[in-house]
């Protein structure tokens, strides 16, 4: 394939892929004849995007497109509060009260079992991941896969930056310094970028796989329990947050958020499990 032909097929991954299928080929075939063996210039790569996104915010139904904002409000919610647990420790207001050490307590038994879930759906798929990528399918997910660990690495070193200077600093000075506010904001924004490009590389590379139904149905159940653990360590967070710096308004905030998780993770542990239940009896008799 040739630079063009490859800069060409780049045009298309912006737009869905029932779109791509459907109207791929015309497309690649139409640009073509336009730029008669030439690169597309950057005015073109720009209009390419902007009609795909576009395509992409119309294939969305209106829950599904709720959804996709929900999903990245958590994760805007989540990195910010990431980074506001980063910057909370070693504050003197976090440490001491019961309540305090309760919140924090179930903050790190539900990463214990979020983590503990993403690691099994990761185990019990690694066949068909081994399958997918000795078949040459590396460079379908590569590009999605070097961007999240590219922003989790700067992540890593933007906090190193962090930790670099509290230590350099007096507690009364953090709350003043302007350098360190940047800092704060710099490493929010890295961090809910990495938590959604792993997001998406994982959907990515989930897409590719041939998976059995009864690990379809143990990876709709995990990814339950992962989506559940995760929404509901926002709101614990949140009251974490309010608790060690005594803030009536986050409190306010946190502690109706925390109900509703709670009184919505049955639900959704419910449904997963029958989604489950239908994916796991599409096994066909006698394999």
């Amino acid at each position: 394939m040739t630079p063009a032909e490859r800069d060409l097929a780049k045009l298309l991954r912006w737009y869905p892929r029932a779109w791509r299928e459907r109207y791929g080929d015309e497309f690649l075939a139409m640009v073509e004849d336009t730029l008669d063996g030439r690169r597309p210039g950057w005015r073109l790569r720009l209009g390419a995007a902007r009609a795909g996104l576009r395509e992409q915010y119309h294939v969305l139904s209106g829950s599904a497109r709720q959804r996709f904002m929900n999903r990245w409000g958590m994760f805007v919610m989540a990195g910010c509060l990431l980074v506001g647990s980063v910057d909370e420790f070693g504050h003197p207001s976090a440490t001491g009260t019961w309540p305090a050490v309760a919140a924090m307590t179930a903050l790190a038994a539900l990463a214990v079992v979020t983590g503990a879930a993403i690691v099994a759906a990761v185990a019990i798929a690694r066949r068909s991941l081994v399958r997918f990528l000795r078949a040459g399918g590396w460079p379908k997910v590569r590009r999605r896969i070097i961007w999240a660990v590219a922003a989790t690495a700067t992540v890593a070193c933007v906090l190193t930056w962090l930790a670099v200077l509290r230590t350099s600093m007096a507690p009364g000075q953090l709350s003043t310094s302007r350098a360190y506010g940047n800092v704060l904001s710099v490493v929010t924004v890295l961090c809910v970028a990495a938590i959604g490009l792993w997001a998406m590389a994982a959907r990515a590379v989930t897409e590719h796989l041939d998976l059995e139904p009864r690990i379809q149905a143990a990876e709709t159940l995990l990814g339950a329990v992962i989506s559940t653990g995760v929404l509901t360590m926002v709101p614990v967070e949140i009251v974490w947050f309010g608790i060690t710096r005594s803030s009536v308004f986050w409190l306010a905030f946190g502690l109706p958020l925390l109900a509703s998780s709670i009184a919505a993770a049955p639900k959704a542990l419910r449904r997963a499990w029958h989604r489950a239940r239908r994916q796991r009896a599409a096994v066909v008799p006698g394999r």
